[in-house]
């Protein structure tokens, strides 16, 4: 089994790459969903933040609760380290399990942290990098969350760029609505199945 991780930043369209695996027969484990299923069903991970940011983590029925930890991890880059020591390797145990459940030559995981994580490219064995223009990355940002634009530049500002990211990515994929998305996705899968 292959293991292959797309990444890329925000607007980049990893999403857009993870449905064409899917529809071309490799099934993709999105870390994003997955990880706030975990926060809320893993009581592991939800004795771990309470311990770290009191009861107030969650609302009364278990529901994280995502205003109180904004505000308590805004600006503080040791709480938000502490807070991803947490949930990585939950997530990372939880895509080892389903990886293990699919029937499939390759799975893929999909998320904007795999550049950043050491962890993650060591479990990985390919690498998809998915690439856009800056501008157009901002754009599709500020539609998709219906964000200002001041905020999606700063959530770029502080996500690997591209050109530190390609050096550890096996493939590219750029997403400029130019290039033609499924040639360059059957592209790689043929490459990976060789």
């Amino acid at each position: 089994m292959i293991k292959l991780g797309i990444a890329g930043g925000i607007g980049s369209g990893k999403s857009v790459i993870s449905r064409l695996l899917q529809v071309m027969g490799v099934p993709v484990y999105d870390c994003d969903s997955n990880a706030k299923r975990l926060q809320e069903t893993s009581q592991e991970i939800k004795d771990a933040y309470i311990e770290l940011l009191g009861a107030e983590a969650y609302l009364p029925g278990g529901k994280l609760n995502k205003t109180y930890i904004a505000d308590k991890i805004f600006g503080d880059k040791d709480l938000l380290q502490k807070i991803n020591n947490i949930v990585h390797p939950a997530v990372f145990k939880d895509f080892e399990s389903w990886a293990n459940e699919q029937d499939s030559l390759i799975v893929g995981m999909e998320s904007a942290l795999i550049m950043q994580s050491e962890r993650a490219r060591k479990v990985l064995d390919v690498i998809c990098l998915v690439t856009a223009p800056t501008e157009l990355r901002i754009e599709r940002a500020m539609k998709r969350d219906n964000a200002p634009r001041e905020k999606i530049v700063q959530r770029i500002a502080n996500q690997a760029d591209d050109d530190e990211s390609s050096r550890y990515a096996d493939f590219v994929i750029v997403n400029d609505d130019k290039c033609g998305l499924i040639h360059q996705t059957r592209v790689m899968i043929s490459e990976m199945m060789k």
